[in-house]
């Protein structure tokens, strides 16, 4: 089973029956194959993991300052979600990146004409 079933099952719910326009269409111009609903579901499953990164990164904050207890959970709540959250909007945005990076490359680069076109006058 892979990360984005796992995802949707836990997290699945969440996201089924809302619209999801844009981000179809920025998931299909980047070329990505997951439907809208797992890959939030995987956002949000990854940016869960990135949260309790923050929130060690948050203890670590604590215990350098030597805060008391009740003011040590302070900044592993506020690292744990604002990472999370960060995280999340970056997944999310991601495939509009992407989308708008091919767009600006092929029309940089265009495609050349052929060079050769061949004949049916030959037959």
């Amino acid at each position: 089973m892979g990360v984005g079933k796992l995802a949707f099952r836990m997290f699945g719910r969440l996201f089924r029956g809302k619209e999801h326009a844009r981000l179809k269409s920025n998931l299909r111009k980047a070329r990505m194959t997951a439907s809208p609903e797992i890959y939030k579901a995987s956002s949000l499953f990854y940016s869960l993991f990135v949260g309790i990164a923050g929130g060690v990164v948050g203890f670590l904050v604590g215990v350098l300052l030597g805060l008391p207890f009740p003011l040590a959970i302070a900044p592993i709540l506020m690292l744990g979600i604002l990472f999370s959250a960060l995280s999340y909007q970056l997944f999310v945005s991601y495939p509009g990146m992407v989308a708008g990076e091919r767009e600006r490359l092929m029309q940089q680069y265009p495609m050349p004409p052929p060079t050769c076109m061949p004949s049916v006058a030959a037959e």
